[in-house]
Order: structure tokens, then C-alpha cells, then sequence
């Protein structure tokens, strides 16, 4: 029956089936809450970096079906030096009376190599996702993806205190010292989203539907030493505090400490009793969050890579590339 597919690319006026199709099989590019709506279509559509959808389509006496759907979204990232685009994977359907065709012709992966023919000379470098089990096993054996590392996340239990915020602030936006901050830390790391305000802003402060918290921690002449990014959503089926990003220079732990403060006093306010983290093991935060009492525990996915080069292989992902909540568009 998928011989009789067609794979395309979105196309203006599909948007009314695809939303129904999504909504359906509660799927897509934004998850976390109901009923995905035509202005989180638009939020997607509107991605600093572009966004990509290719549909599997069926022909009947009823006009075009849509059966399949794949999305991605590129992000800029410094690595070696240069930019490249790593593309996340991170909506996708199948119909389920076509779902036994998950092999190398079936539909998904049609679909995904509709989308990998981007991975020119000047296309994508990487494309990943952080994937249930299930998705890895088909991916390893039909798409050519590696495992960069079972995910593991820091977790601790909100701590005491009182409401008031006393030594971060409340950021409406981010603005162009977001970049600074960037540059100060990016040194650390060999590859890394680019954060500057536009890819924040789009991320974090016009996403419909999302209330994030930004804080950020200023010396005395007002310049931002570092930042977290808080949401209280679902990871797992389970409704958590979320640190979605976290940028801070590792050689200034009292700017952390400062930040980790602010952090309880947003949970209290939204009723969470966790603060949920993930942070590459790498990186000097990963042992500072557990001197500050988070402990470590399986994040039950898998972040999971294909990569145009091999020098640029998982093992080199997993030990150089620093990467938040705030590189998936899912939370």
C-alpha cells in the first residue's frame, strides 16, 4: 500500500488537514499541552533558522489524504570554528493501519530520507532527536542513527525559603547581552547552539501557549553574568519543574548559586516539588548541580545523532557538545 504514497513538502493550504491529522493522533511540533493550534503552526513556521515538514500523501476518490508527517527544524550551532545547522527532528505520524510498513520502504522512512537530502555540501550537518526506545531501534536499523548517550537527568527536590526573589531578576526578553554571555561561556565547549536574543525570544518568550520563566543574575554595572530558563511542564508523563537552559560561566559557582536560589523560589510559586535538569556530563555544571544537592537518574530517552562526518561521530557529540531542554522544541 505505500508504493501508492506520494512524500512532498508542506505546501501553503495544507495547514486545516495537517492541524486535524495532528490533533488526531496527538502529534506534532508542539506538545506539552491540548489541542495544537494554528498559532503554534505559525510559532513553528516562524523559527529563526526556517523549519521543515514533508507529508505522505494518498490519493482517493475524495482528493489527497494526508498519512504521514515529518517536521525539523534547524538550529544554528558553532562548532570547530564555523557554523553549521544541526536539524532536530521533533514531530512525526503514520497513519496505524500503515504503521507495519516500518521498514526501509515504509513510510517514516521515506520520509526521513525526503528530509536527509538536505544533508549536502551546504546543508545539514547533523540531525538528532532524543528518542523513546522504540524510535531508536528503528532508527539505528533503517536511518543510519547513533546513539550519543543514554540520557541521563539532575534532579532535587525544591528547596526551602521564602517567595521573594532577592539577588536575580524577573527578565521580560532577552536582549543582545545574551550573546555576550554566550561568547564568554562558548569557549568551554565545542559545539553549542548559537544563544543570542533572536533564538531565545523565539524559543522562550513568543512560544503560544508556554509560560517560561527567565532569570537572570547581573553584576553591579548591570551586565548578565548567566541565566536560567524555568517552565513547570510534563516530562514523562509526569508534570515537573523544568530548568530548560542554563548558561553560566562554570569559573563564576556563585553566579550559579544565585541563579539555583531563584530557581526554588519560581517552583514554590508554580507548586512544583522538583527541579528536573539535563546537562551534558561533561560540563563542570553537571558535578557543581550535584554539590548543590541534585542527584543523578535515567531521563528514559536517548539522544540520538546522524552525523556527515565521521570525525564529528557520537562519541565526539557526546563529549563536546553542549546541549539543554532548550536544543528540543518538545518542553
Amino acid at each position: 500500500m505505500s508504493s501508492a504514497i506520494d512524500i512532498r513538502p508542506f505546501r501553503e493550504g495544507d495547514e486545516g488537514q495537517l492541524l486535524a491529522a495532528l490533533n488526531t493522533r496527538r502529534a506534532g511540533c508542539v506538545e506539552g499541552r491540548g489541542e495544537i493550534t494554528a498559532e503554534d503552526w505559525h510559532w513553528f513556521r516562524a523559527h529563526p533558522r526556517g523549519s521543515r515538514t514533508y507529508l505522505a500523501t494518498l490519493g482517493g476518490d475524495g482528493g489527497e489524504r494526508i498519512v504521514g508527517h515529518l517536521s525539523a527544524a534547524p538550529h544554528a550551532v558553532w562548532m570547530n570554528g564555523q557554523e553549521y545547522r544541526f536539524t532536530e527532528f521533533f514531530g512525526a505520524f503514520v497513519e496505524p493501519g500503515l504503521r507495519q510498513g516500518l521498514g526501509k520502504k515504509g513510510v517514516y522512512a521515506r520520509l526521513a530520507r525526503e528530509l536527509f537530502s538536505n544533508q549536502g555540501v551546504d546543508g545539514d550537518f547533523i540531525y538528532y532527536a532524543w528518542a523513546t526506545p522504540a524510535e531508536w531501534r528503528l532508527g539505528r536499523k533503517h536511518l543510519s542513527y547513533e546513539a550519543v548517550r543514554t540520557q541521563v537527568a539532575l534532579g532535587r527536590p525544591v528547596g526551602e525559603g521564602g517567595r521573594d526573589l532577592e539577588d536575580v531578576e524577573r527578565m521580560e526578553r532577552f536582549d543582545h547581552q545574551a550573546r555576550w554571555l554566550w561568547d564568554r561561556c562558548s569557549g568551554g565547549f565545542g559545539a553549542s547552539a548559537l544563544r543570542d536574543d533572536e533564538f531565545l525570544n523565539h524559543r522562550f518568550v513568543e512560544r503560544p501557549g508556554h509560560d517560561y520563566v527567565l532569570l537572570g543574575a547581573r553584576d553591579e554595572e548591570g551586565v548578565l553574568r548567566g541565566y536560567a530558563v524555568f517552565r513547570k511542564g510534563p516530562w514523562n508523563g509526569e508534570t515537573t519543574g523544568l530548568v530548560c537552559d542554563w548558561l553560566v560561566p562554570p569559573e563564576e559557582p556563585e553566579v550559579g548559586q544565585r541563579l539555583l536560589r531563584g530557581l526554588d523560589v519560581v517552583a514554590r510559586e508554580a507548586g512544583c516539588g522538583e527541579l528536573f535538569c539535563l546537562l551534558p556530563e561533561w560540563s563542570r555544571w553537571f558535578d557543581l548541580f550535584q554539590r548543590e544537592g541534585f542527584l543523578v537518574t535515567d531521563a528514559s530517552r536517548m539522544l540520538i545523532a546522524r552525523s556527515k562526518a565521521r570525525r564529528f561521530d557520537a562519541y565526539w557529540l557526546r563529549t563536546q557538545w553542549y546541549c539543554t531542554l532548550a536544543d528540543t522544541l518538545f518542553v
